[in-house]
């Protein structure tokens, strides 16, 4: 489902209820008068506008529904463009796509009209398609503008964000649909980019501190800065700095999976979503006021994310999700049902979130940061549970993470191919993210296909044939990400393929915590 601001008011577009089955409707929340009205549906049969997964933008008081995936999950991807009327409530049919789109971004940049990337017509594979029309001469069809600038680095369920006439793309996720050309990642990313018009070239831009995915209703420019909610935390971008920061003063009352999120005055609002992931549909809307902004309507008093008790019929999971876990779907404690929050979100002396930073292969050090990473356990400590060497380097090793040159340059590998490299860390049970730091630092392993290595995580296979040095090269690092759910004890593997397996360092996070 989308969202979207127009004339006073926050409109959400689909999205999925309990079962991951569609709700075609068009809901108003009304910030005035805290309250929220169906008003509009949408069509289930023939050429159909009941669709998820679909780019939104406004256009002179029309929103347009680009593509998207049609009814229940998993759903056809479709060609289609709807338009919706606020004033008129009414629908008519936009200029078709030349290509099924889904799961993809889109932005209007001055007149134009720009959508990319997203999956393929069979749903499976990431596509670098960049599509662009005039919307003042929708007769002239869509251009193609895939082979001047693609969409880089193809993924899918990333947001969009139009700012300053660029299109800011955030995170997204890749090698989650089983596309038969790429390894099954299930890979968050922290990748950030913006496409400028003026050059038709995309620019990287700083990473995510996180890579995440799903965030696209919770996403969105006010003030100058590109604003976005991911696992219960509020990141906010500066283009003048190219930086981001943690808005830890905002952090979620529950960690929300793809909620809707905008900004009014000097409020920050949150509709509905999941909690723990799509089949747990939430109808609240919560509020909190943002420090540093001027408001437009008295405040004082406000709690930071008190409920409004609006309730009502609300959105459904304000987001798209695959209909599994692996899409970057983020657990919490659930929202009081009647929107506030819950006694235990207060409680005195409340358990502080497990986090788990280790230097493998190394001493404890400190990184740039000021957090802590535990010295190696060795294959007998608390954590590794196969036996393993460890391998340093003189050498400096790059990293864009800022992580200390003790933690890259000093590894644990496996010492028998055959069993790889094992842990077990102690974790609450829950949603956890969990951070896999590599760099390739020995000199025989300088070539790609040398060192090959899947990634298994609580069972699942969550990377096939890693090579490192053909993603990152020698002496640089990379990091993985990955969303799982932990029993109590978070299982880690690295499977040969060929040669060793070798980590540098692992972080395990509680989805919602505020320590990036």
């Amino acid at each position: 489902g989308q969202f979207a601001l127009h004339d006073g008011a926050a409109w959400h577009f689909n999205g999925f209820t309990h079962g991951i089955d569609l709700q075609n409707s068009v809901e108003r929340y009304d910030f005035a008068a805290d309250s929220w009205e169906v008003v509009s549906t949408t069509s289930a049969t023939g050429p159909t506008n009941a669709v998820t997964h679909n780019g939104l933008v406004v256009i002179d008081g029309e929103a347009w529904l680009i593509g998207g995936r049609v009814g229940d999950h998993p759903g056809r991807v479709s060609d289609r463009v709807w338009i919706f009327d606020f004033a008129s409530r009414t629908w008519r049919e936009g200029p078709s796509l030349p290509v099924p789109f889904a799961g993809g971004g889109a932005a209007l940049l001055g007149r134009t009209l720009h959508v990319f990337g997203g999956l393929d017509a069979d749903a499976h594979c990431d596509v670098p398609t960049h599509l662009a029309l005039d919307v003042d001469a929708p007769g002239a069809g869509w251009r193609d503008l895939t082979a001047s600038a693609p969409f880089p680095f193809p993924r899918n369920h990333f947001a969009t964000v139009a700012l300053g006439g660029l299109a800011y793309v955030l995170g997204g996720q890749r090698g989650h649909d089983a596309c038969a050309s790429v390894p099954q990642l299930n890979e968050q990313t922290k990748l950030v980019h913006a496409y400028d018009p003026t050059t038709d070239a995309w620019t990287r831009l700083a990473d995510l501190p996180w890579g995440q995915s799903h965030a696209e209703p919770a996403s969105f420019a006010h003030a100058g800065l590109v604003w976005t909610t991911t696992g219960g935390r509020v990141l906010v971008y500066s283009p003048a700095e190219n930086a981001w920061s943690l808005r830890a003063d905002l952090d979620l009352p529950s960690s929300l999976f793809a909620p809707g999120a905008r900004i009014v005055g000097n409020r920050l609002y949150l509709f509905g979503g999941g909690i723990g992931s799509v089949f747990d549909p939430r109808t609240e809307t919560w509020v909190a006021t943002v420090p540093g902004l001027s408001p437009d309507e008295p405040t004082a008093g406000l709690d930071p994310w008190a409920g409004t008790g609006s309730g009502g019929s609300g959105p459904g999971a304000g987001g798209s999700d695959d209909g599994d876990s692996n899409g970057g779907s983020n657990g919490a404690p659930g929202a009081g049902s009647n929107g506030g929050r819950t006694p235990s979100d207060d409680a005195p002396g409340a358990a502080p979130i497990a986090v788990h930073r280790l230097n493998v292969g190394g001493p404890a050090v400190t990184d740039a940061a000021g957090r802590a990473w535990a010295a190696d356990q060795g294959f007998s400590g608390a954590f590794a549970t196969a036996a393993s060497l460890t391998w340093a380097t003189s050498d400096p090793v790059a990293s864009d993470q800022g992580l200390p040159a003790a933690v890259l340059g000093s590894e644990r590998f496996a010492a028998d191919p055959a069993q790889g490299l094992a842990f077990a860390f102690p974790t609450a049970a829950g949603e956890h993210e969990v951070r896999l730091h590599f760099a390739e630092i020995w000199a025989g392993a300088f070539a790609p296909g040398v060192r090959l290595f899947d990634v298994q995580i609580e069972g699942q296979t969550l990377a096939e044939s890693v090579d490192v040095y053909a993603e990152a090269g020698a002496l640089t690092g990379l990091v993985k990400s990955y969303r799982v759910t932990s029993d109590g004890s978070l299982d880690l593997t690295l499977s040969a393929v060929a040669q060793n397996p070798a980590i540098k360092a692992v972080e395990i996070l509680a989805v919602g915590g505020s320590d990036g």
